[in-house]
């Protein structure tokens, strides 16, 4: 839609409104209100000259915009690497401190055990079972997450049979195939939603730094579709490692058509919420 020429025609229809205007004022019935419909007009007048400015900084905004949300997708990116670099060195932190704890205990460290006193040495016993207790807390602490982690999602399961896929248009399919479309499915699709809902099974604490910043965001979306299950494009960017293209972006649109994905827009955000079934084209 031409938005520049449908002001013209407004700009035009104005002109000959303050033309009628100038012809009604010279009869004495309709005076008072051909003044007042003209300062109307005026104000519309100047409105719409506001709107042509605003429709000319338009595209600059739109090149920034997109520019910025570009920026702001890469700097989620880097956090999000920087929490995974944080985490692996953290662990290799824990490995090297498990390490030195495995050294051989010297042998003159052993003779002074066994001719140490009895009561100290059923402290030192009772001391090394209390650690072991406490490392079996921890291990029992986070095993709900790690069973977890073997489970399956039965919902987020769609097999997109001949039949069905006979009903694309062919437009809309272009050089994909049925196995194609659903390997996408399966290794991008699903992937993202059976990744997204093991990190909100899991309790905060219990899982890593940077799956706690994609817990917070995903408490944060809920939000919108609440007792609804969803994606977002920024999820399936990150499950492909690069931007939405043409061909990513095609697939979408046949699990849109048959009706496997439903997409929304809020604000900046494209969201992907789950249908329970394929609906009958």
């Amino acid at each position: 839609m031409d938005y520049g020429k449908i002001l013209e025609k407004y700009f035009e229809k104005i002109e000959m409104l303050k033309l009628h205007y100038r012809i009604c004022l010279k009869k004495e019935d309709q005076k008072e209100e051909c003044k007042k419909l003209s300062s109307v007009t005026i104000e519309v007048q100047e409105l719409l000259v506001k709107c042509r400015k605003l429709l000319e900084d338009f595209p600059a905004l739109q090149v920034k915009f997109q520019n910025q949300m570009e920026k702001t997708h890469r700097q989620k990116m880097v956090m999000l690497k920087l929490a995974e670099l944080k985490e692996e060195e953290l662990l290799k932190k824990l490995q090297q401190q498990s390490q030195n704890l495995k050294e051989v205990t010297p042998p003159n460290r052993i003779l002074r055990e066994i001719n140490a006193d009895p009561s100290t040495f059923r402290i030192s016993r009772l001391d090394l079972s209390t650690r072991k207790i406490r490392s079996s807390v921890k291990r029992s602490s986070s095993s709900n997450c790690k069973s977890f982690r073997k489970l399956h999602f039965p919902e987020f399961n769609f097999d997109i049979t001949p039949d069905i896929f006979g009903r694309i248009p062919k437009h809309m399919f272009g050089r994909n195939n049925i196995d194609d479309v659903q390997n996408f499915l399966d290794t991008v699709i699903i992937k993202c939603f059976v990744d997204k809902y093991r990190i909100l099974f899991c309790k905060r604490d219990s899982i890593s730094l940077s799956e706690r910043i994609l817990y917070d965001l995903f408490r944060k979306q809920e939000k919108e579709f609440p007792n609804r299950q969803f994606i977002t494009q920024e999820d399936v960017v990150r499950c492909v490692g690069q931007m939405i293209d043409k061909r990513t972006h095609s697939r979408i649109q046949i699990l849109r058509h048959i009706k496997v994905l439903q997409e929304v827009r809020k604000k900046t955000t494209i969201y992907y919420l789950w249908q329970d079934k394929a609906i009958e084209i």
